[in-house]
């Protein structure tokens, strides 16, 4: 992944172009996605996913579908499911052809986040005032403390893009 940081909210697709030394042909060529989170990732604990590229995306699961091939270039979507463990992951893409030894490439890390603006999670937000106002604002403050003294301070978000120290 190509980009400095990539961030994804839960529950929504992300597109990928992979570039390969030769064409990629679906009918010999299989592509597993690998996202992995935490220090000792398993999928009982859903801190590891594993899915084939297929061409129809499947719902509430990872998937990597939508694919097109242009010479040595496959394009894909990748979603992650609304329940899917926020954190900061690492993508690899394992390749076997005909069925064969496979090889597992790096792709990159992104970071993945609730998704207040799809009500398949857990976190959404159904008012666009709300949105606003806890979700798009740059500035506001951070509460820290027990019930009987809580003490409040500015703080910069810095969650969207054109923000100081975001997105540059």
């Amino acid at each position: 992944m190509g980009l400095k940081r990539l961030i994804v909210r839960r529950g929504q697709l992300f597109n990928l172009q992979l570039n390969f030394n030769r064409p990629f042909q679906p009918q010999t060529d299989s592509i597993t996605f690998v996202a992995e989170t935490g220090p000792e990732p398993t999928e009982l604990l859903g801190t590891r996913a594993s899915f084939l590229l297929t061409q129809a995306r499947q719902e509430k699961v990872w998937s990597a579908s939508d694919f097109t091939i242009d010479s040595n270039s496959l394009q894909v979507s990748l979603f992650t499911p609304a329940n899917a463990v926020i954190g900061h992951y690492t993508l690899k893409i394992e390749i076997s052809r005909d069925q064969g030894q496979s090889v597992t490439y790096p792709l990159g890390n992104f970071i993945l986040l609730f998704n207040p603006w799809s009500a398949e999670d857990d976190v959404y937000l159904p008012s666009e005032i709300l949105l606003q106002e806890y979700i798009m604002k740059d500035y506001g403050f951070v509460y820290k403390g027990r019930e009987s003294f809580v003490t409040s301070w500015p703080w910069n978000y810095g969650q969207v893009i054109g923000s100081p120290g975001v997105g540059s």
